[in-house]
């Protein structure tokens, strides 16, 4: 059990009865690499 929105914290009335914490990323950035054959594009 994880309190993942604000509601729900709010219905808990300070009795937080998790068995752990949820953490979670707003955002990322993902980057790749790659490359064209000049030979396989024609």
């Amino acid at each position: 059990m994880a309190v993942a929105t604000q509601a729900e914290a709010d219905k808990q009335e300070g009795d937080n009865r998790t068995m752990g914490r949820k953490h979670t990323v707003p955002y990322a950035l993902y980057r790749s690499h790659g490359f064209v054959s000049a030979f396989l594009a024609r």
